[in-house]
């Protein structure tokens, strides 16, 4: 923020002395109209809910021009008409469409897997966790086994299977990730340990 703003306040040390004020006023209106409706929205309901969490700290006044701003039957923020966006443009969108195919991909391939090691591997015992677990894991981790003195800790094949699933979720994402979403990623590794 420009230093003419934060001077004389707790947090003039962490002013841009560069940065100066615009010339005339600002229009906020205009301002709000360039960002994206989405945001924009999002922005104005944390807003609200602040207003409405904080209220007993503002005084009446200030409480009662921010009412009007969000709450006027005539121009009020939360009373204006919202133009619905066209889902026939969200079609057009091909990471939307890639995407979507990508998750109908997964679930074909979960439903396959699952039904495979149903049939074949049914009241098989195929792992041990190396764990103690009480008796409530029991249900959870002995699908389709019906032993009733069994130790929890054992692990049936439809179960370990769903643990494996889930649990390397974000390997199978990466098999059959795009090039553009593995760039991305890496993007996001170099930003992070760039910070550290």
């Amino acid at each position: 923020m420009a230093y003419k703003t934060l001077h004389g306040t707790y947090f003039e040390a962490d002013a841009d002395m560069t940065r100066e004020l615009p010339d005339g006023e600002v229009d906020i209106t205009k301002s709000l109209e360039e960002i994206d409706q989405d945001r924009r929205e999002g922005a104005a309901l944390k807003r609200s809910l602040r207003l409405r969490k904080m209220s007993e700290y503002l005084p009446e006044q200030a409480m009662k021009v921010r009412k009007a701003y969000f709450c006027d039957k005539n121009g009020g923020y939360f009373n204006k008409k919202v133009v619905a966006a066209n889902p026939m443009n969200m079609m057009n969108n091909p990471d939307m469409m890639n995407n979507m195919l990508k998750q109908n991909v997964q679930s074909v391939i979960h439903m396959l897997m699952f039904t495979m090691i149903g049939n074949v591997f049914q009241g098989f015992i195929t792992a041990q966790v190396p764990f103690p677990l009480g008796h409530k894991f029991k249900q959870m981790l002995q699908q389709g086994l019906a032993v009733v003195a069994l130790d929890p800790t054992y692990t049936s094949s439809m179960s370990w299977s769903f643990l494996l699933v889930y649990g390397l979720n974000g390997i199978l994402g990466l098999m059959l990730a795009d090039q553009k979403t593995i760039e991305e990623m890496e993007m996001m590794a170099s930003g992070a340990a760039m910070m550290n």
